[in-house]
């Protein structure tokens, strides 16, 4: 028996030996081998596409708020964009060439009002009313005089960009020195403006002027004065000029006596030459402190800070014509918008630039970009920005409701006509005219309207 149990142990050991062994020797023997989970693929960088956009040159002063401060705030946020900005002496040469070369590399285009027509004339711009449906944005959502200089023939050619609110900046110095309070010199209506220019006006021994109110010799001021003394323009549906309308007529008219006050050529010695009416130069009158009033927007603070660092000034909104609160609806706002061209290679990313940049972030891109954003909602986020970037204490921040105001209330622009700049070309030489009494305001007018008629009938094919 015991002999019996031995046999079966060793029985056992012998049968059992190669299993163990087996089972020692190799992992998971028995079972079916596990297949090692693949490594995680690396994330791709998504595919980076460049815009190239045309721009118009604001100078170097603000141009670098464009081209480096926005675009890396941009870029961060899309990551699948990179933005390449050309920004030529002229525009608008650039974009006519673009067009007539056949060049379909650009994606962006720069656009202001009285470009728009003509270069939608040419068939260069692809309509944004789709896009602008599927984004669920609507014409609404814009101040209404620069979302309508984005419109012709019914389509929408352009998203608002910034919009130009003009109120006027006032030399306190000489307004104390004229006898009105410094911080509210309630000047209100066109009369007030008159009495303004007498009580200011200084001349020297001889005669020459060395100091003045209000200078209205440019085109911008006849543009405003004649829609706030009721006139229009023109009519977008039957493509007529309508710049000798009788309130036009009555505007000019009123210009003239002002400037007859001073004596024409007086005011253009006085006045001299700048690089251009916004006042970003140390000549500009009123930088020198010899102009008590200066209208422009709000960006010129950065320019009066580095020309006039000691002027000291305050911001009063563009007369009416009694200061009853409804004229408030004849303020004219200007500014510029974006566009894509026909052919743009981009256009997804193209649109997704504009999205973002004017409505999105309409409140981040004014600031950032020393612009006012054209979305109506943005202005409290836009103004809580410009607190904390210039301080809450700072003039531009306690004025900036003012600039706003004007976005709230205004329903003009600058005319929208397929005759382009020869509608600024021909006001100017017709104005300067009338001012220096070679012709009569309806004569100068009536030149004008038949002009700039003929140019927009030609555009038209006509």
């Amino acid at each position: 028996m015991k002999y019996l149990k031995l046999s079966l142990i060793l029985f056992l050991t012998l049968i059992l030996i190669p299993y163990f062994t087996f089972a020692g020797g190799s992992k998971g023997a028995g079972k079916k081998e596990e297949k090692k989970a693949p490594a995680p693929a690396e994330k791709k960088a998504p595919k980076r596409v460049t815009l190239k956009i045309i721009w118009e040159d604001w100078g170097a002063d603000l141009n670098k708020y464009m081209t480096d401060d926005w675009t890396k705030k941009f870029e961060k946020d899309n990551p699948n964009i990179k933005l390449q900005w050309l920004i030529p002496p002229n525009w608008k040469d650039k974009e006519i060439a673009t067009l007539a070369g056949g060049e379909k590399n650009f994606d962006i285009f720069f656009m202001r009002p009285s470009f728009l027509p003509s270069i939608v004339q040419r068939g260069g711009l692809i309509p944004l009313d789709d896009f602008f449906a599927k984004s669920g944005i609507k014409k609404e959502d814009f101040v209404t005089a620069a979302m309508d200089t984005c419109i012709y023939n019914g389509k929408i050619y352009a998203i608002p960009g910034g919009t130009d609110f003009i109120a006027w900046y006032y030399n306190k110095d000489i307004l104390k020195d004229a006898g009105y309070d410094p911080e509210n010199p309630k000047i209100l209506t066109k009369d007030d403006v008159e009495q303004a220019d007498k009580r200011i006006t200084k001349r020297d021994a001889n005669g020459k002027l060395i100091r003045i109110g209000y200078m209205p010799i440019d085109i911008y001021q006849l543009i405003d004065w004649g829609y706030m003394f009721g006139g229009e323009w023109y009519n977008p549906k039957t493509h007529k000029v309508t710049g000798n309308d009788p309130h036009i007529v009555a505007a000019l008219t009123w210009l003239v006596k002002l400037v007859d006050f001073y004596g024409y050529n007086d005011l253009l010695e006085l006045r001299g030459t700048y690089s251009e009416w916004s006042g970003s130069s140390p000549d500009h009158p009123f930088n020198r402190g010899i102009a008590a009033f200066m209208p422009n927007g709000w960006w010129n603070y950065e320019i009066l800070e580095q020309y006039a660092p000691n002027l000291k000034w305050g911001i009063i909104n563009f007369p009416t014509l009694t200061g009853d609160p409804k004229e408030r609806s004849r303020w004219v706002v200007m500014g510029w918008s974006v566009s894509i061209p026909k052919g743009c290679p981009h256009i997804k990313e193209a649109w997704q630039f504009l999205k973002y940049c004017f409505y999105d972030q309409a409140a981040a891109f004014g600031a950032i970009s020393i612009n006012s954003p054209s979305v109506k909602k943005a202005f409290p986020e836009f103004e809580r920005l410009i607190r904390e970037k210039y301080g809450k204490d700072s003039p531009v921040a306690k004025y900036m409701p003012k600039f706003d105001d004007i976005g709230r209330y205004a329903t003009k622009h600058f005319p929208v006509t397929p005759a382009g700049d020869f509608f600024d070309k021909e006001l100017e030489r017709d104005m300067g005219l009338a001012m220096a009494h070679k012709l009569t305001p309806k004569q100068a007018l009536d030149q004008f309207t038949e002009r700039v008629q003929k140019q927009i009938d030609r555009a038209l094919g006509k």
